[in-house]
């Protein structure tokens, strides 16, 4: 168990492991070590911190280093994964990807006033409820702070999970004018 100013310490983002799938979470680089983050206390209390830093450190049966990090307003403490894999800023961007909440994303969307969603006209037909794919991607990269590479593998999501569909019944998300419906939008 270490006490470290945060000056002591590198933070960056990492890949751990759970049961079901891997998740990006905060992480902390020191002498080429990562850790993950297992507790936050108030300046105020040092000594809890210490304490659950001892126990945590007891439960790992004294196999992996804990830290204790103060930055300017906290305590923080972090525990040694040897299984955690440094994460790019790229490789975070994905994983935030696919960890968003689809349907949450599909409310929002439908609801919000930013993806224009309306009646189309195109050749003789009438297209109801429907809006511009290059549209969709505009106001996920805007709201999301995606690329538009990662706001394309969002919307191929919403396809595959049956969310959203391209009124021609492509199966792939096109970046173009081309019209798509929400499935809860079908008359």
């Amino acid at each position: 168990m270490l006490l470290l100013m945060e000056t002591q310490v590198q933070s960056c983002r990492v890949i751990r492991k759970n049961i079901f799938e891997e998740i990006v979470v905060p992480g902390l680089s020191y002498q080429n070590r990562l850790f993950f983050r297992i507790g936050l206390y108030s300046l105020g209390l040092e000594e809890e911190a210490k304490q659950q830093a001892l126990k945590a450190f007891q439960a790992g049966k004294e196999q992996f280093l804990i830290l204790i990090v103060r930055t300017r307003d906290q305590w923080t403490l972090w525990q040694e994964d040897p299984e955690l894999r440094p994460c790019s800023a790229q490789q975070a961007q994905a994983k935030q990807v696919e960890q968003i909440n689809l349907l949450a994303l599909t409310q929002q969307l439908r609801w919000g006033k930013a993806l224009e969603i309306r009646d189309r006209r195109t050749a003789f037909k009438l297209h109801k409820r429907c809006f511009r794919g290059d549209h969709l991607l505009d106001r996920l990269m805007e709201q999301l702070k995606l690329t538009r590479a990662e706001a394309i593998c969002l919307a191929q999501r919403l396809i595959d999970g049956t969310q959203i569909y391209q009124l021609n019944h492509a199966k792939q998300f096109e970046d173009s004018k081309a019209l798509y419906r929400f499935y809860v939008d079908e008359l």
